[in-house]
């Protein structure tokens, strides 16, 4: 019995940090779970499924129990990193994008956001993200509208969790995956990437099943914000590659499609819609041009130089991975490679820019994959998980200790960018596979 008890107490340890940090210090919560990853000790409690599944539901339990009033401000920001929260409000991105589509055929008169007193809108007001997010209007109590999608999305986001960990044994990984500080800012704010994510996860799990109307709502998720014109590019190159003309032909038709719409919307409104934000801040953003401005602002450099020398480093990346680590690629069935190639293509484009740190929430299917399906795990690929965004409680207190995040950031985005090139090495290496003339001869034959 002692001896048992000896055994038990690392794990009784462990499991009880994991859930203190969790609900009380979030922000050495990831710092908690990084060390364990980088150490492996999380081992010691990767076959607790219940434990996971409780401390992940409770978590996002209280997140939306707290979305209910300003009585809980201090418990709803105890959930957050301090410097994604902003201003107590609760799920400000979805409450700003009912507002601008309110604003379409409606008028709003200084609408504060939930539970803030300093920060409203008023119309005229437009998130312009793509074609339809000018034209879909929206009718109804903007609060109330907030909490019920809110609610549906993270009923939808905790039930597929539940289904991944059911087919899993890797509990802590995937755990951390949905935990992780993208995921948390990406629901703490309620992004209309939350939806895109979920739409797209269910659209290419059950893909075959219904292809024309799954390639419809990726078409229709594509024109309201852009990028996810990524799952439909990604859909086309994996069934070019496989050379299935009946879904290559349903996913190119709907890449033309996007761009004719997206065309014919630009030259009737003189306006061509894309996100006007550039956001560039160490700890909360990501993306080529993100780091191209941040660089460029620190260094004094020219942003289209730097921007290319960041191109050049994932290629780098990729050439280190296709010549030097042949042998790690990872090798899928149909049901991960689907998964794989949307999402990879997803990510590609949203790199190209610049993002707020909650789209890195999208990579996670994609490091689901290559931690389940790689030949050999290459742990650092999966840094960026832990130490993106990053903000910990001691730099809230005193700024000196800035630089202890700025560290922790500048590992994540090495991390981020060896993914980058991970992920196209993987892409060259099925195109070539094929071969490229194949490839050719396929897209271009006539049936």
């Amino acid at each position: 019995m002692l001896n048992n008890l000896r055994l038990d107490t690392p794990k009784f340890l462990l499991m009880s940090i994991f859930s203190l940090l969790l609900f009380f210090q979030i922000s050495y919560f990831y710092i908690f779970i990084f060390v364990l990853f980088f150490t492996k000790k999380y081992k010691i409690i990767d076959n607790q499924k219940v434990f996971f599944l409780a401390n992940t539901i409770i978590f996002y339990l209280f997140r939306m129990v707290f979305s209910l009033s300003s009585n809980f401000d201090i418990f709803w920001n105890q959930l957050s990193l301090y410097n994604f929260s902003y201003s107590n409000t609760r799920f400000f991105d979805l409450q700003q994008n009912l507002v601008s589509m309110k604003c379409i055929l409606g008028n709003v008169e200084r609408y504060y956001y939930k539970f803030s007193t300093t920060s409203y809108v008023s119309c005229p007001y437009s998130a312009k993200y793509g074609p339809l997010s000018t034209k879909v209007p929206f009718f109804g109590d903007i609060w109330i509208a907030t909490l019920i999608l809110s609610f549906c999305a993270l009923v939808t986001y905790l039930y597929i969790y539940k289904l991944v960990l059911d087919k899993s044994e890797n509990y802590f990984f995937i755990t951390v995956l949905i935990l992780s500080p993208s995921s948390n800012f990406i629901i703490e704010r309620m992004n209309i990437d939350v939806f895109i994510y979920l739409v797209g996860f269910i659209c290419l799990i059950n893909y075959k099943k219904y292809p024309k109307v799954n390639s419809f709502l990726l078409l229709i998720m594509a024109l309201y914000k852009l990028h996810p014109l990524g799952f439909l590019l990604g859909l086309t190159l994996y069934f070019a590659i496989k050379m299935e003309r009946k879904y290559f032909q349903i996913n190119f038709n709907s890449v033309v499609l996007f761009f004719v719409i997206y065309f014919i919307d630009a030259i009737v409104y003189r306006n061509i819609l894309a996100t006007e934000w550039r956001p560039a801040d160490l700890r909360t953003t990501f993306g080529l041009l993100s780091d191209s401005l941040i660089l460029s602002k620190n260094l004094n450099f020219d942003i289209s130089l730097l921007y290319m020398a960041l191109c050049i480093s994932i290629v780098l990346f990729s050439l280190y991975f296709r010549r030097m680590h042949y042998e790690l690629l990872i090798d899928m069935d149909e049901e991960y490679s689907l998964i794989f190639y949307s999402f990879s293509f997803l990510i590609l484009i949203n790199f190209l820019y610049a993002n707020y740190d909650y789209r890195i929430a999208l990579f996670m299917p994609v490091s689901f994959v290559i931690y389940m399906k790689g030949k050999t795990n290459i742990y650092p690929l999966h840094y960026f998980i832990f130490l993106m965004p990053i903000g910990l409680e001691i730099t809230s207190l005193d700024t000196r200790f800035i630089v202890i995040d700025n560290i922790i950031s500048i590992v994540g985005r090495i991390s981020i960018y060896m993914l980058v090139g991970f992920l196209v090495a993987n892409i060259i290496k099925n195109i070539q596979d094929t071969s490229l003339r194949n490839i050719y001869r396929f897209v271009t034959q006539n049936d």
